[in-house]
């Protein structure tokens, strides 16, 4: 997480160099994520080292279309566990997918604080074992669990001519079964923070 966080870092100083002369026309967004699932007791005092302990963390990606204030997107985010059993090597796939609604405050400023709401669906998959005689079977892993998800939240971006970077904290409402399944459910947790940067087109 503190190497995230250095790249983090690293693209909004690039970013910053660049300044911010001519007017925001910005109408798509794409970039990069990290994001930190936030577990125990988290308060305004102890948000960022909630955050860089995370006991879960998700690389990814994102995209989104802005028109005037209103913005809608989707996000991608996944992990990848490694489970040795019996001197055996095993690989698990964890993900996070939402469709987002944002409403933006700011149109052309450089600080663009917005909120947010999603809905979406999470689950893990067990990877077939490369010794495994399917194993070139793409359709050969089998899924463990699954669910869907509300969540709700805000953060705050700055916008350096067309790049952009920011930072925002989600709330689960909900985290349900699938309907019509028995499949576990994939067990979110109620707080998640998001890294965010990109470039704006």
């Amino acid at each position: 997480m503190p190497r995230v966080l250095l790249l983090f870092t690293l693209l909004l100083f690039f970013a910053g160099s660049l300044g911010a002369e001519s007017p925001n026309t910005e109408r798509f967004r794409i970039g990069i994520a990290v994001a930190a699932e936030l577990a125990g007791e988290v308060r305004c005092k102890n948000f960022f080292e909630n955050m860089l302990d995370s006991p879960e963390v998700f690389l990814g990606v994102y995209w989104e279309v802005i028109l005037n204030h209103l913005g809608f997107g989707m996000t991608y985010l996944g992990k990848f566990n490694r489970i040795e059993d019996n001197s055996e090597i095993e690989w698990e796939f964890d993900w996070i997918g939402s469709m987002d609604l944002r409403y933006h405050f700011t149109e052309d400023s450089f600080l663009d604080p917005f909120v947010e709401f999603g809905i979406g669906c999470a689950g893990r998959v067990k990877l077939p074992c490369c010794s495994n005689e399917h194993a070139s079977n793409y359709y050969d892993g089998e899924l463990l669990m699954i669910s869907i998800f509300f969540q709700a939240g805000g953060g705050i971006a700055v916008r350096l001519d067309r790049f952009h970077a920011g930072l925002k904290v989600l709330y689960r409402i909900m985290n349900e079964p699938v309907p019509v399944t028995a499949y576990e459910v994939y067990p979110l947790y109620k707080l998640e923070s998001v890294l965010f940067a990109g470039v704006s087109f």
